[in-house]
């Protein structure tokens, strides 16, 4: 099993460089928390703030989304050894977006009610208040299934299914291989987190002239919550979050491929 996660991941990271168009999907991300560093909104008191708030989040939501279709078609394209260019990415991504918004719509019916579910357990057993840290606890048992983010779009990039035939699809893969791909689901989460807390970390003695004793200021179930307003750490930790995303696409997407005898190119071939 530490063979089979371990190539999985490996075969991820490898697949990353194959490609820069990859890149640019990823980077799609970034567009929202780097308007708002240089237009920062900080309290919305009028008309126009509040228009220009909707603008960018609508865009972002807009942008996100494009990201998820692009991302993910450039690493199947990469896993089964086609050559694409941005434009026709673009364009085949363009066709992707309505299937990857409906994909994230269903996945969030799923996950909500057991999120509810762990958030109010939390807070009324173990008093745990902060809705933040309350998500951040539900988000962990829901890492086992981040494949499940991935991969229903992989199996209608390739077979060009139907979104219902291609969730039944992607479930009976994921449920024959479950145990392999939630400890790399979790492991990729440990991964994200660590990455988080160490560039928080580092924001926070920088913030504070390098004084150490200031880590005890740091939330470390929420870091974002230790840094209000500050749009300058969003867009830095928005860069390693849609360097992770890819990541995770590229291994999902290699995986789905591998584990549902999908043809594959010799060079992603184990």
């Amino acid at each position: 099993m530490a063979s089979e996660i371990t190539s999985l991941l490996q075969h991820g990271w490898k697949n990353l460089w194959k490609n820069r168009a990859i890149w640019l999907f990823s980077s799609l991300t970034l567009i929202e928390p780097l308007i708002r560093l240089v237009v920062p909104i900080q309290k919305i008191t009028d008309l126009p703030s509040s228009l220009l708030n909707l603008v960018v989040s609508l865009a972002s939501v807009y942008f996100t989304f494009m990201s998820i279709a692009g991302v993910s078609f450039v690493a199947h394209c990469i896993a089964t050894g086609w050559i694409v260019d941005f434009r026709t990415a673009f364009e085949e991504s363009k066709d992707l977006f309505w299937r990857v918004v409906a994909f994230s719509f269903l996945l969030l019916i799923f996950i909500a009610p057991f999120a509810c579910i762990v958030a109010f357990s939390l807070w009324e057993f173990l008093q745990i208040k902060d809705i933040y840290h309350n998500l951040f606890f539900a988000s962990i048992p829901l890492s086992v299934f981040a494949a499940m983010g991935y991969f229903p779009i992989t199996e209608t990039i390739t077979s060009n299914s139907k979104i219902g035939k291609s969730l039944k699809a992607a479930w009976t893969v994921f449920t024959y291989h479950f145990f392999d791909l939630a400890i790399t689901g979790l492991l990729l989460m440990v991964g994200l987190r660590a990455i988080i807390i160490s560039i928080s970390l580092a924001s926070m003695l920088i913030q504070n002239n390098f004084d150490v004793s200031a880590f005890g200021k740091l939330d470390f179930i929420s870091p974002q919550l230790s840094f209000p307003n500050n749009n300058l750490y969003k867009l830095i930790i928005a860069i390693p979050q849609a360097i992770w995303q890819t990541y995770t696409a590229s291994i999902f997407m290699f995986a789905y491929l591998k584990y549902s005898g999908a043809k594959m190119s010799k060079q992603s071939t184990p």
